[in-house]
């Protein structure tokens, strides 16, 4: 069990018996794959006062807080992008990726002489295309409305209920090799899996994340 697995686990309990003593009742909990299909960062649901639902991420001490893992694609895309010209600029970049997922000379990325090279050769087109849409002030707009949707009412983090920040909209910028800036938050890029072939996927966090 890794020490990441080993916080997770330890921060689990700790909310739930805060939740038997401050009378939280746990409706559901999700594990890590539900959170991925339903594009949602909660954790815990729980029901207050025996009616009032309320949605709760876990943060462990020291870990990243995740606010949404969302698809590149067209099908992720169309839930908060409504503009035939910029999802077909998807679809043309999906095309593209495949294209240079099938010029390696690999299947892993454990085999690669430059990963970090090899995986950004990948992900660029990603880059390129999800710049140029969220150049647009209104595709801002609906994708931050998205994102609010989608946060938990609170934080769970080193046994503190905490509400959740607001994500503030701006303007947007690359940032280090594989993320865009938009206003306080990273778009952080990156492979799903071990594989090339994996699935690229964008992960929605704080600026203060560091490392790329």
């Amino acid at each position: 069990m890794t020490i990441q697995l080993q916080r997770e686990l330890e921060s689990k309990t700790a909310f739930r018996t805060w939740c038997a003593v401050n009378n939280w009742n746990i409706v559901r909990e999700f594990e890590g794959h539900e959170n991925k299909v339903e594009q949602h960062s909660h954790d815990f649901i729980c029901v207050l006062n025996g009616d009032k639902e309320v949605s709760v991420s876990l943060k462990t001490a020291g870990g990243l807080f995740t606010k949404a893992n969302l698809g590149t694609g067209v099908r992720a895309a169309s839930k908060w992008l409504d503009d035939d010209v910029s999802l077909n600029l998807l679809r043309d970049c999906a095309k593209e990726v495949k294209r240079r997922r099938e010029s390696l000379p690999f299947q892993r990325w454990s085999d690669s002489p430059q990963i970090e090279t090899d995986k950004l050769f990948v992900i660029e087109p990603w880059l390129d295309a999800y710049m140029t849409i969220w150049s647009v002030k209104d595709h801002r707009h609906s994708f931050f409305t998205y994102l609010l949707s989608l946060q938990s009412d609170y934080i769970w983090s080193e046994n503190r209920l905490l509400t959740c920040d607001s994500i503030a909209s701006g303007g947007c910028q690359r940032y280090l090799s594989k993320s865009i800036l938009l206003g306080s938050i990273e778009a952080r890029f990156k492979s799903e899996g071990g594989k090339v072939l994996s699935s690229i996927k964008i992960n929605i966090q704080s600026t203060k994340s560091g490392k790329n």
